[in-house]
């Protein structure tokens, strides 16, 4: 196992120490995409004039009674709706549209609103896991168009060049570049 038998190791650099995890456990950022996309219950679909998301049970063998399901909406960042999902039992590779149920809630106009769904193991139903461990979520733009942002302050941007470096100066800050090392 030192993966030598895939070619040289270039620099003499052991090549198979770089996974998902650091030696101390630490996830490297990838453990957290391939989370994402290894989840065996994942959302798609989503219609928000009908408010329903079809859910997507990518296991082989496990329905989906080991799970419990929520939504919520952020507007701005801030939570404003959310609830559970009633979900009935989505047999192993089978799939089931769900109404979303969030009654009155309206996005408010001008606002940046997220609707997220999401899975999490029940307790004592997944052998290796904490009851409301998430087993899978997904994420859907409620906001329509973007919001806009201020626009930055007018001002001059002052550029001063020597032989080690560029700089460059507005509205109090300033960035430097140094020429040799970028």
């Amino acid at each position: 196992g030192d993966g030598s038998s895939f070619g040289p190791h270039h620099g003499q650099v052991i090549e198979f120490g770089d996974g998902l995890l650091q030696p101390d456990r630490t996830p490297n950022p990838h453990f957290y995409e391939v989370q994402k996309v290894y989840a065996p219950i994942q959302f798609g679909g989503f219609d928000a004039a009908a408010g329903t998301v079809t859910l997507t049970n990518r296991n082989d063998f496990v329905d989906t009674t080991g799970y419990d399901f929520s939504w919520q909406v952020h507007e701005d960042g801030v939570r404003v709706a959310g609830g559970t999902l009633d979900v009935p039992t989505v047999a192993a590779r089978g799939s089931t549209t769900l109404p979303i149920g969030w009654g009155t809630y309206q996005p408010r106009s001008g606002a940046e609103a997220f609707l997220t769904v999401v899975a999490r193991a029940k307790a004592d139903t997944v052998p290796g896991l904490a009851a409301g461990h998430v087993i899978g979520w997904e994420q859907f733009a409620l906001s329509t168009t973007p919001v806009p942002l201020a626009a930055p302050a007018a001002g001059q941007v002052e550029v001063a060049q020597d032989r080690r470096a560029i700089r460059l100066a507005a509205g109090g800050v300033e960035l430097v570049i140094d020429r040799a090392t970028g």
